[in-house]
């Protein structure tokens, strides 16, 4: 009972201790004793703070700077050693006997203090907690000695070793920069240094192999074929998250040919951290990731820099057996700040063979110099697909290029940003590949239909929508290019050659429901059919014809229209009015605009009108008596005769006549078609073609672009390049007069049957 009252007599106590002066002088007691007292005091802040944060049992080399607690390790100059006291501050192992103990392993493997007596060597590697000590493995060199470290790791049940391999600090141990023997470790095995500086290599592997390589490539994928190799390298493939890493050292090779710095075999969870890599030469790279039988996936790599003396910085390759061909993953890995300085004949990032790099976040900075140097080269059948970009960087050279695709299958697609100068860099792209920035994820696919989440996403360059793309079934919103579309505008093209056409789809905004879209189409190259631009909207998931967006005259022109049938129109259809217009060129066309002094019943009300087609042209015309003659221009008369064109005739010519040319009888006129026409003098290919002013009905060659204000009617291109006038193929692009037919509904919007009361009446304007 006493014991008791005492000890609630004492309490009180306690609970004041905070208004006391604390107790700080206090020492942190040597690592490993137990049983160690702290005097009682409220203000337990402060004794943390005096204690500070416990250390680890293993420090690492001694650092002059660094407080060492009584029992703790350290190396140096290749020895271990034990702090033998608390404070253990700036004081040289071995000349500090009082304040350190060089530690020996025993016969039964346990470290010691060495009291005297002769030692033989060498001394083996500290192993504890799985950190293992590099310069104390047996071994000629740095790589031998890892290689050492790493054959007593134990394997663990998944067949791989897990332990931290710690490389010295050359500025300290200058004997151990040199690494001559290429290592090579698998998933779990970290190589960790002291910083880029103070762990720096110089790295002379033999011919072809590696200074360090990462190979997970063991096994074969379930349910592929690896033929050759089916076991692949030393390691299992690895799919767990990041289980490697690399960080705080430099290896700098020879530049020996064949020769990679860091080589990585289907690396998966493999992260690199501040390390700088330099020295591949020919047929080399400091950087090279490898597609053998597995993927390269999940790796990440921050603050990792190519240096100058690189041929390529950064190689990405698949092997010909690989079973993903021709699209080996290269997926969701993260290029978190890398760096490359390619100079001369060198190339900072290569894409090759079945690369398909996607769904990556890869953000570089490259500073190009030299006389001839790449960054972004491509070949094979490599994709970079719509990967997150951050890039930045400036040419400080001559000559090579930005971007370097060499092959019509590359894809080089992103979202991100993208800043490098100056913008005189010349690209070289082969013809169908393509360099594509979108401005987010979500709008560019051409399948994609939009959503209140993505609505107005735009990619900013063209999507490929490739050859015979249904235009009725897409694409999304943005821009986008293809060839020969189906259901886009009618237009006629020349023999031989093919309709390029761009887009532009306008989505609807949020409070407008889908299936409410604007298609907005132009040929891409206007060497071909008529210079037009068509659009068209989506209602309700119908897609209304597609109408010319040209300059329209202000003339109007009453039309003759049908008569509106007495007979009431059902309810929810429509009946149409017609006016026919005479005399309109190829690719003009007609469009209505109702009579607002026309009324019409209730419930009745003008659709929107429609545009047709220009009816069938004409090619059959009667000989005028001025003649026409074979293989030369042609003009329709007004009486609707044709003649040989004059030297004084700038426009209205009509076609080259190929048939029945004469003073007599019918005449048969090429028009939008492939024909041969004589030219007064030398041609070249492709070029444009109009009316000669020195010789009646023959073309002359104007050369390959347009004058700006060119004064006669450009009738289209010659085929082939010859040195003299004479009879050679042309693609025509005249027009002669026709009829157009312009549509009208009135539809009965109501739910009952409705008769007209009356034939309205509408203007009709010709679109020029």
């Amino acid at each position: 009972m006493r014991k008791l009252l005492l000890f609630v007599f004492l309490w009180p106590l306690f609970a004041t201790a905070q208004s006391y002066t604390p107790n700080i002088n206090l020492v942190l007691p040597p690592y490993g004793e137990l049983n160690w007292s702290i005097q009682a005091n409220g203000n337990f802040g402060i004794i943390d703070r005096a204690i500070g944060a416990l250390q680890n049992e293993f420090q690492g080399p001694w650092q002059s700077t660094t407080v060492y607690s009584k029992g703790q390790y350290i190396t140096y100059l290749g020895a271990l050693y034990a702090s033998s006291v608390s404070g253990n501050i700036d004081k040289i192992p071995v000349s500090s006997p009082s304040a350190w103990l060089l530690m020996v392993q025993g016969s039964a493997g346990a470290y010691l203090p060495f009291t005297g007596g002769t030692l033989t060597g060498p001394l083996a590697a500290p192993n504890i907690g799985g950190i293992y000590y590099a310069d104390h493995c047996p071994g000629a060199d740095i790589g031998a000695k890892i290689n050492a470290c790493q054959a007593t790791v134990p394997v663990n049940s998944v067949g791989y070793r897990g332990a931290w391999i710690i490389v010295p600090n050359t500025s300290e141990e200058p004997s151990m920069a040199t690494w001559s023997t290429g290592v090579v470790v698998g998933p779990g095995t970290s190589i960790i240094g002291q910083g880029t500086n103070a762990s720096s290599f110089t790295c002379e592997p033999s011919a072809g192999s590696a200074c360090l390589t990462f190979d997970s490539s063991a096994g074969c994928p379930g349910g592929m074929s690896c033929p050759g190799n089916p076991t692949g390298g030393p390691n299992p493939h690895s799919t767990s998250g990041q289980n490697t890493t690399f960080r705080d050292f430099t290896i700098t090779g020879t530049g020996a040919a064949g020769q990679d710095i860091l080589y990585t075999k289907d690396a998966q969870g493999l992260v690199v951290r501040n390390v700088n890599l330099d020295g591949a030469g020919s047929g080399g790279a400091c950087v090279h990731m490898h597609d053998l039988w597995w993927w390269t996936e999940r790796n990440e790599f921050d603050n990792v820099s190519t240096l100058y003396g690189c041929k390529i910085g950064w190689r990405f390759t698949a092997s010909p057996t690989s079973p993903y061909l021709p699209t080996a993953s290269f997926g969701y890995n993260r290029f978190m700040d890398i760096g490359a300085n390619p100079t001369g004949a060198q190339t900072a990032f290569s894409w090759e063979s079945g690369v398909y790099m996607y769904n990556t976040t890869f953000r570089a900075t490259v500073n190009k110099g030299g006389a001839g140097s790449t960054v972004f080269m491509m070949s094979g059948n490599a994709e970079f697909y719509l990967n997150e970009l951050h890039f930045t960087g400036e040419d400080n050279g001559t000559g090579g290029y930005l971007f370097d695709l060499t092959n019509s299958s590359n894809i080089f697609t992103f979202n991100g940003d993208f800043n490098w100068g100056p913008e005189t860099t010349p690209n070289s792209i082969a013809p169908g590949a393509a360099v594509e920035h979108f401005l987010d994820a979500g709008g560019f696919q051409p399948t994609f239909i939009p959503n209140v989440t993505n609505v107005g996403i735009q990619s900013l360059q063209a999507a490929p929508l490739g050859s015979g793309f249904d235009l009725n079934t897409g694409p999304g919103c943005g821009f986008f290019e293809g060839a020969s579309p189906i259901n886009g505008p009618a237009i006629t093209v020349p023999t031989g050659n093919t309709l390029l056409y761009q887009l532009q789809v306008l989505c609807s905004g949020v409070s407008v429901p889908s299936g409410y879209r604007t298609q907005i189409f132009a040929q891409a190259s206007f060497n071909v059919g008529m210079n037009k631009v068509w659009y068209r909207n989506q209602g309700n998931g119908v897609w209304y014809p597609w109408t010319p967006l040209v300059l329209q005259n202000s003339m109007p022109l009453r039309g003759t229209t049908t008569a509106l049938s007495s007979a009431p129109i059902p309810a929810g259809t429509c009946k149409s009015l017609t006016a026919t217009v005479p005399q309109l060129q190829l690719g003009e066309t007609v469009t209505a605009t109702p009579n607002s002094l026309t009324p019409l019943n209730i419930g009745l009300h003008w659709d929107t009108a429609y545009i047709s087609s220009l009816d069938s042209q004409p090619t059959s015309f009667t000989n005028s008596t001025l003649g026409t003659a074979a293989n030369e221009l042609a003009v329709i008369q007004p009486n609707g005769s044709v003649r040989t064109a004059f030297t004084s005739d700038y426009g209205n010519i009509s076609g080259v006549c190929v048939s029945g040319c004469g003073t007599t009888g019918t005449a048969q006129i090429a028009i939008a078609t492939t024909a041969n026409v004589a030219f007064d003098g030398p041609t070249v290919a492709n070029d444009y073609f109009v009316n000669s002013t020195t010789f009646a009905g023959k073309g002359h060659d104007i050369g390959a672009t347009i004058p700006v204000r060119a004064r006669s009617q450009i009738l289209g291109q010659v085929l082939s390049t010859n040195a003299s006038a004479g009879v050679y193929a042309a693609a025509l692009q005249s027009g002669v007069p026709g009829a157009g037919t312009v549509t009208v509904p009135v539809c009965n919007t109501t739910g009952s049957p409705i008769t007209p009361n009356s034939t309205p009446t509408f203007a009709v304007r010709v679109i020029q």
